[in-house]
């Protein structure tokens, strides 16, 4: 078990777990008799996509976090989101009252990204800037390469 691990004990694996249980509870539950606005390919077609943007990225940023708490790079966090939120998109073609949408992959995406960017930018700083960090005592004894 890695230090990292040790320290955040199971909170990433909780987070995971309560992330994913809401990102499927929204997005997977039947809505009978709502009429879908656009089609697949439209971006940004319907006038909800004001609302309905800002509230999937909020929706994907602790999937992003999570991952990245995990020790996930940046990257995997990031695919893995887009990843799901296609697989959400294609069981909603068979879900009565929602909708897929192109938009909803790249809100998602967004999110996962922002949210592994939460977690691993304050690490890099800290890395850079750390006590005894190479970087803090060139900066602090005035030298600078």
């Amino acid at each position: 078990m890695s230090e990292r691990s040790r320290e955040q004990g199971c909170l990433p694996d909780l987070l995971l777990c309560a992330t994913l249980l809401l990102i499927f509870a929204v997005t997977l539950h039947a809505r009978p008799g709502v009429e879908p606005e656009s089609g697949i390919l439209c971006f940004p077609c319907s006038r909800r996509a004001v609302l309905v943007v800002p509230l999937n990225v909020l929706l994907f940023m602790p999937l992003g976090v999570a991952l990245a708490l995990r020790g996930w790079p940046m990257g995997r966090a990031v695919l893995t989101g887009i990843l799901l939120s296609v697989t959400i998109e294609t069981f909603q073609l068979w879900i009565p009252g929602r909708h897929s949408a192109l938009l909803d992959v790249f809100a998602n995406g967004t999110g996962a990204l922002l949210g592994a960017l939460g977690v691993h930018l304050p690490r890099r700083s800290s890395l850079r800037w750390g006590r005894g960090s190479p970087l803090r005592e060139r900066t602090r004894s005035g030298t600078r390469s």
